[in-house]
């Protein structure tokens, strides 16, 4: 009897001699070394391949059978982040091998140091300034790393000269801290700089004066403003009690981006006194706002 197969196949490409992990940081010139062996039996002249951005190393090299050499690639990381890359060792045949070459790439120093200071609820601005030595212009990608801290998204600074990048800055809370702004571009790299940042409590409004007769009174209307985007603040106002000074709300909610208006009434008890009060509205998501 005959009896007839149909068998398929299927090649798979050869898995990497092996894993070359390294840990750099970018805009940092880095010699990668590492030990290669040749797998393949009476082949021993490899074309060389690697895909890491700008990398200098020697084109084709000469190893007989089972041997190690060392093998160097010289290059320049631009951009922070983890990258997989591989260098391939190609034959006249071109049956190869090749190895992974996985890097963790840290982000570069800082180039400069910005200090912003300013008050509860009163945005200021610092004005970044980026250097292009080029003569073309060159667009990033704005990192922003930290709260209350704004500004646009993209960046073009332009060629032969210094732009101005304006990041804003809107504290809503007492606070000191240490932020970042990153400015990206895959061809030409990372920019970053160090935002030490400073919200001091607000100093107290000074209010018009109320003056009324004695059994009469005077009033003046004091506007809050929510400015969050997403949520509704919760404030409780705290005053002396016994004082000539009387508030419209003890406790009210104000939403997302609207205001609450609320009603001072002065009512004097006695002839000739001069009177003052710190009236002042609390809340846990914007802190103080004081008025005298």
């Amino acid at each position: 009897d005959n009896f007839e197969y149909h068998i398929k196949a299927e090649a798979e490409e050869p898995l990497s001699e092996d894993n070359v992990k390294l840990v750099t940081k970018a805009k940092t010139p880095y010699t990668l070394v590492f030990t290669i062996r040749n797998p393949m039996q009476k082949v021993d002249r490899f074309k060389v391949d690697c895909d890491i951005p700008g990398a200098v190393y020697k084109k084709s090299i000469q190893i007989g059978y089972n041997e190690e050499q060392e093998f160097k690639v010289d290059f320049t990381p631009k951009n922070g982040g983890r990258f997989l890359n591989a260098v391939t060792f190609t034959a006249d045949n071109t049956s190869y091998f090749w190895y992974l070459i996985t890097m963790d790439i840290e982000s570069p120093a800082a180039l400069r140091t910005y200090n912003i200071s300013t008050e509860v609820r009163k945005p200021t601005v610092c004005k970044i300034e980026i250097d292009n030595a080029l003569s073309r212009e060159v667009s990033y990608s704005v990192v922003i790393q930290g709260d209350n801290l704004s500004g646009e998204a993209t960046f073009i600074a332009y060629e032969n000269c210094k732009t101005i990048y304006e990041l804003i800055y809107y504290p809503f809370k007492i606070e000191e801290r240490a932020c970042k702004v990153g400015f990206l571009n895959k061809d030409e790299g990372e920019l970053w700089f160090d935002i030490n940042v400073n919200a001091e409590e607000a100093k107290p409004i000074k209010l018009n004066t109320l003056k009324a007769e004695l059994g009469k009174s005077k009033t003046q209307t004091i506007t809050l403003k929510n400015p969050l985007k997403k949520r509704a603040i919760n404030v409780k106002c705290s005053y002396n009690p016994s004082s000539n000074f009387y508030v419209s709300h003890r406790e009210f909610t104000i939403q997302p981006k609207q205001s609450f208006d609320v009603v001072l009434t002065y009512m004097p008890r006695e002839l000739n006194r001069n009177e003052s009060e710190l009236i002042t509205f609390t809340s846990t998501d914007l802190g103080d706002w004081k008025y005298m």
